[in-house]
């Protein structure tokens, strides 16, 4: 099994919640904590048969024997490219993982953090900031271990779209779709009935010499004029709603 150390606020760092149990808590890597794990939902499925009971069970990695303490949600695999099955305390690595001790004398540099950015702050903020805290956190070291530097990757994950999560969102879409169908059927009966009320006019305007071509430019941007408020007051809205959930 494939599995990553990580602190005791991972997934509620990622917002990550658990399908059966519960997640791991900064109370799992204290010191005299029972050794505990987090299995994935595609682990749990495949190499556990689903079972409803697991939470309770113990396994044993690198001969290390860790309850389980839930599962995580489905579509949750970690952050990088590589699927995991289970997630450990971090303080559990000395006994799951070979090499130094993260915690000894040699803290050997194999460490990867993730974080989230606050919304007032952009990457190169955060990047600039973390250049400086590195500089001089370095600097009395020797000059070959001095940083120089910060640089922050995306470790943002795409929802993938297969036939589960297009079957969880198709009756959103749907509902949506029959809105903004009604909206639009609204629009067009009401610029009809405008259309056919000025008929008249426009017959006056033709018969007194305008050109096609004017009145199809006065349409238009009567058209326009109607759409636009109607578009700003929708991209408000939008940016509103990101700043309050994004």
């Amino acid at each position: 099994m494939l599995g990553h150390m990580v602190t005791g606020n991972y997934f509620q760092m990622l917002g990550v919640n658990a399908s059966i149990g519960r997640t791991l808590l900064p109370g799992d890597e204290a010191a005299g904590s029972a050794p505990v794990t987090v299995l994935s939902n595609k682990a749990w499925a495949n190499k556990f048969g689903g079972d409803p009971e697991i939470v309770g069970k113990v396994i044993v990695i690198h001969g290390c024997p860790l309850e389980i303490v839930g599962v995580a949600r489905a579509g949750f695999s970690g952050l990088g490219d590589v699927p995991l099955d289970f997630w450990a305390p971090l303080s559990l690595a000395p006994q799951l993982e070979e090499g130094p001790n993260l915690f000894g004398a040699q803290q050997p540099e194999r460490i990867t953090i993730v974080g989230r950015l606050r919304r007032d702050v952009d990457l190169r903020q955060a990047g600039a900031a973390l250049t400086t805290w590195a500089r001089q956190r370095t600097a009395s070291r020797p000059e070959a271990e001095k940083a120089t530097g910060a640089i922050l990757r995306s470790k943002a994950t795409n929802i993938p779209l297969d036939l589960m999560v297009m079957a969880a969102l198709s009756p959103i879409v749907i509902g949506f779709g029959l809105v903004l169908l009604i909206a639009c059927a609204n629009v067009a009966n009401m610029m009809l009935a405008r259309a056919m009320a000025r008929q008249r006019e426009m017959g006056v305007r033709l018969a007194m010499g305008a050109a096609r071509s004017r009145l199809i430019r006065q349409l238009l941007t009567e058209s326009v004029l109607l759409a636009l408020p109607a578009a700003i007051m929708g991209f408000g809205i939008r940016q509103l709603r990101n700043g309050a959930f994004g």
